[in-house]
């Protein structure tokens, strides 16, 4: 068994750099967890998938017990190894310091010694080291110095397409979180790309989801949800965790385009899927969106049972995604108007402004004061209400934010209109207060394809994969016919379902015929 040990330390950093993480997690099940625990190496494998599934907390004791018995000699290893081995260590426990929260210093120092310690060749423990490491000088106010990082890394990056597209990954968090969504489409665009031309699905999938987030903010719904729908189309070959992250972000573009049957089912389908996933968070942020629905739909009562039966996050960590249950839980506090659950939303908010402030994530601070406004609103604190929202529409008309606002609740309306009232007191412009406010209507019930009556759009690339389909080509052939990409096929045909509304070849096919458009 010992010989099976080591056989599975020498393929892990391969696997890893090549970001075959099933194929690892097979060969980790053959260790016993005697053997396990004695094989630092191994650990730190553990470590890495757990970092992926978003198990923070599992992280640090594995990276406890590795630096203990590299303490303890490890006589096995030779001294490169031992000092690689370090490496990997310090990395992963830059990586837990930021998923937790920590302060920015922490996540850079413990970064930096792991770089200087990692071999040029450990590409994936290098990758999980420079997110902490560029996101940790972000934080700081550095936010130049880790783009220069980051240039840097990808300069030199010319034999890992994993290690690029991680550079590119961590490029566009901070363009997302610094606001600016036309530079994080152009980057999400180039992760797409060459993570299709690399073969890496998972990679595939979080572009989509960054393509998805970004254009859902500039509230180009149409354009959000065909990003999103193509993850999920994926299925499994992209992972449940990116499944998550793209259904609760479908099941909000859905109630934004008057879906609501949709956002429901959506929402549905990701909880039989999480039934499999032994995860509290997993469950925790599905309850969060369908609580934030709630809340857009007026159903006060119902979002206070969630936030009643559930805790706080009051981790700054959240507020890397796009949607902040601690967010929501303050909405809808406000939304309930009684004296406790204003102070209870008051302490919220004064939490989520102070940790956005401390590390410059300029979008989500937009959001965090268009909500604090809201709340100063309802409060009869208009002049203050007033200039809260001004501090929050001037950071969204730099970048171009129309649907962050909308998402937040009727309340937020409210302040909006006002200000536009006097918008020319507080140095925001007209237009974009018009547009902020025309994301709150939604389209009219007929404006949306239900049935047979309206001819879906489609282009005229989706009209070949069509006619292909009605001939039982396969993915393959298709892509061989059109020569195109298996993705991009994947990629149309998500489309055609979206557009068709159906959820099958052969139900697109049928459709198709008796729109006719097989015909043209």
């Amino acid at each position: 068994m010992n010989r099976v040990a080591r056989l599975v330390e020498d393929s892990a950093r391969e696997l890893l750099n090549r970001e075959e993480i099933l194929t690892l997690q097979r060969y980790l099940t053959l260790v016993p967890d005697e053997i396990l625990w004695h094989r630092p190496r191994l650990l730190l494998a553990h470590a890495y998938l757990k970092i992926l599934h978003h198990e923070t907390a599992d992280v640090v004791p594995l990276a406890d017990q590795a630096e203990r018995l590299l303490q303890e000699g490890s006589p096995d290893l030779t001294p490169a190894e031992r000092d690689a081995v370090m490496g990997s260590i310090l990395a992963v426990r830059a990586r837990a310091a930021l998923d937790a929260g920590m302060e920015p210093t922490k996540c850079i120092t413990l970064a930096e010694a792991a770089l200087r310690r990692l071999p040029e060749a450990h590409y994936y423990a290098r990758g999980t080291a420079l997110t902490p490491l560029s996101l940790g000088l972000y934080m700081a106010g550095r936010g130049s110095e880790a783009d220069l990082l980051l240039q840097q890394e990808a300069a030199q990056s010319r034999t890992s397409n994993s290690f690029t597209l991680r550079i590119l990954h961590n490029q566009w968090i901070m363009a997302f979180l610094n606001g600016e969504m036309a530079q994080a489409i152009a980057i999400a665009e180039r992760q797409v790309a060459a993570s299709e031309a690399a073969g890496l699905m998972v990679k595939v999938g979080w572009g989509h989801i960054m393509l998805g987030w970004s254009r859902y903010s500039l509230n180009d719904l149409d354009g959000a949800i065909e990003h999103l729908e193509v993850v999920v189309a994926y299925g499994q070959r992209v992972g449940l965790r990116c499944q998550l992250y793209a259904q609760t972000q479908l099941a909000l573009a859905y109630e934004a385009i008057g879906r609501s049957d949709l956002a429901n089912a959506t929402l549905d389908a990701l909880r039989a899927q999480a039934c499999s996933m032994h995860s509290t968070d997993v469950r925790a942020r599905i309850e969060a969106t369908a609580a934030r629905l709630h809340l857009l739909r007026g159903q006060v009562a119902s979002a206070m049972r969630w936030v009643r039966s559930s805790l706080p996050q009051r981790n700054p960590a959240a507020l890397l995604f796009n949607d902040i249950p601690d967010l929501t839980r303050a909405g809808i506090l406000i939304a309930h108007r009684s004296p406790d659950a204003l102070a209870e939303a008051q302490a919220h908010l004064h939490d989520l402004r102070n940790a956005a402030e401390a590390r410059h994530y300029q979008f989500q601070l937009a959001k965090i004061l268009a909500v604090q406004a809201s709340l100063l609103w309802v409060s009869d604190r208009h002049d203050e209400a007033l200039q809260t929202m001004a501090d929050a529409a001037k950071i969204g008309q730099r970048g171009g934010i129309i649907r962050a606002f909308a998402d937040l609740g009727a309340d937020v309306r409210q302040v909006l209109c006002a200000l536009k009232e006097h918008a020319a007191g507080y140095a925001v412009q007209d237009p974009y207060l018009s547009a902020a406010l025309g994301a709150f209507d939604k389209p009219p019930a007929s404006a949306i394809p239900t049935d047979f009556a309206v001819l879906p759009q489609l282009t005229r690339r989706e009209i070949d994969v069509l006619k292909l389909l009605n001939k039982r080509h396969t993915d393959k052939e298709i892509a061989q016919a059109l020569v195109i990409s298996r993705l991009t096929v994947a990629k149309h045909t998500a489309n055609l379902y979206r557009k068709l509304g159906v959820s099958s070849r052969h139900e697109a096919v049928v459709k198709a015929r008796a729109l006719g458009i097989l015909n043209s």
